[in-house]
C-alpha cells in the first residue's frame, strides 16, 4: 500500500497501485540516447550524462572519479558554466584501450 502519497481515501488497493505506477518517473540517469563517438568531430565535448553513457557508466560515477582524483579514468574533463564536459576525442581514445 502507498500511503506516503495520500492517495488512499476510498480507493481500492489495486486502483491506488495501478495509480501509482502510472505516477512513476523516468530514471533520472537514463540518457535519451547512446553517443556514437566515432561520428563525433574531434573537438566535440559531451555532458557528463553522455559521456557516462558512452562508457557505459552512470554520470555520478564520473562526477565522483572527478571530485576524488581530478579526473575520471585518466581523463580531465572541461568545466562550462560550472558543470563538466568531457573531450569527445580522449573518451573514443580511452575505449580503444590507450589511456
Amino acid at each position: 500500500m502507498i500511503c506516503g502519497w495520500g492517495l488512499m481515501g476510498n480507493f481500492p488497493t489495486s486502483e491506488v497501485e495501478a495509480i501509482a505506477t502510472t505516477l512513476e518517473q523516468p530514471k533520472m540517469h537514463s540518457p535519451a540516447y547512446i553517443p556514437n563517438l566515432e561520428n563525433m568531430p574531434t573537438s566535440a565535448v559531451l555532458m557528463t550524462r553522455d559521456a557516462a553513457a558512452a562508457l557505459g557508466k552512470s554520470g555520478q560515477t564520473l562526477r565522483k572519479l572527478y571530485c576524488q582524483q581530478g579526473h575520471a579514468y585518466g581523463i580531465k574533463p572541461l568545466k562550462i558554466g560550472g558543470r563538466l564536459a568531457w573531450r569527445a576525442a580522449d573518451l573514443l581514445k580511452l575505449l580503444r584501450g590507450g589511456m
